[in-house]
């Protein structure tokens, strides 16, 4: 899915799945148990899947002269993630049992979101330095699928209903 549908729209539409399926687990009722797993094994499915995939746009993100230490940086916050969840869900199960996952789901819809703020990564040369990566800063940041669609919405509209017959010209109205 990475490579035809890109990194990013990948890694978002997977965090945003387990988002939603956990959600979707804690509106379950409480006696309907084996359906309340299944949805929180899908969203495994699907934070799995994200995993396997921001590896790889984490590293095409960085400049070959500092890949190594931005993909260790990126994989030590993801442990400091690992580490802390059995803690969240000790903690906050004694205050209200589907308390881990509402604030798993509502952490996978956030990180979801923020994801749609990267580049694209797919079918783009992978930079050498940061001399390289500040060169084609305003190519990458207008790269963004956040970006393509604030830029698709932000476009004036050619209104074709209105028309002066005098000069045949069509009046541009901003949406």
């Amino acid at each position: 899915m990475a490579t035809k549908c890109g990194r990013t729209p990948t890694v978002a539409s997977t965090f945003f799945i387990t988002g939603v399926v956990c959600l979707i687990a804690v509106i379950i009722p409480q006696d309907y148990d084996t359906l309340r797993v299944f949805f929180t094994m899908v969203g495994k499915l699907f934070i799995s899947g994200a995993f396997a995939v921001i590896y790889l746009l984490a590293a095409e993100l960085y400049p070959t002269s500092e890949r190594v230490t931005g993909l260790g940086c990126a994989s030590l916050m993801g442990r400091f993630g690992a580490i802390a969840s059995p803690y969240i869900v000790d903690m906050t199960r004694t205050v209200y049992s589907d308390l881990p996952r509402i604030i798993f789901s509502v952490t996978g819809i956030i990180a979801g979101l923020v994801t749609l703020f990267l580049p694209e990564t797919k079918d783009t040369e992978l930079l050498d330095s940061m001399r390289n990566l500040e060169r084609q800063a305003s190519i990458i940041e207008g790269n963004a699928p956040i970006t393509k669609i604030v830029r698709r919405f932000s476009q004036p509209r050619v209104d074709s209903s209105i028309s002066n017959p005098q000069n045949d010209s069509t009046e541009v109205h901003n949406v």
